[in-house]
């Protein structure tokens, strides 16, 4: 059992957030507090949680995701059919490529990236007849 630093209410271990800094593993805050907390910073300091975490994840500003997604009409870089709604971005070298929609980006990400295999795919479908219709076996 462990006593939270904010609500002072004592709780089971699991409670309480991860911290590896700390010497007993754990926050000093449970993890109802430690949420509060990580909102009302996000909120001070980026305007919102969604601001905090495109800074954090890709170094951009929303303006920067607006201007992407104006640029794009809205729509996924690659299907353009789909909203874009997820910033593709280079795992290696960390720079972002533009704005996809769920599919595509999960595409990407299945592929990792590998322009062969993506290549391979792309033989694979054009042998074997494909005419932009899906075909259940």
């Amino acid at each position: 059992m462990k006593r939270c630093a904010d609500c002072g209410v004592e709780k089971p271990l699991t409670e309480f957030v991860k911290n590896r800094s700390k010497g007993s593993g754990l926050s000093s805050y449970c993890k109802p507090c430690w949420n509060r907390r990580i909102t009302r910073y996000t909120d001070k300091h980026y305007g919102g949680r969604k601001a905090f975490l495109l800074r954090l994840r890709y170094g951009m500003t929303q303006e920067r995701v607006d201007g992407m997604l104006a640029a794009q009409a809205g729509r996924c870089a690659i299907c353009r059919a789909m909203a874009a709604e997820h910033v593709d971005h280079c795992h290696r070298t960390k720079v972002v490529r533009g704005l996809l929609c769920f599919g595509c980006n999960r595409g990407l990400g299945k592929a990792s990236d590998d322009l062969a295999l993506l290549r391979r795919g792309l033989s694979y479908l054009e042998a074997h007849g494909w005419h932009g219709q899906l075909q259940l076996w």
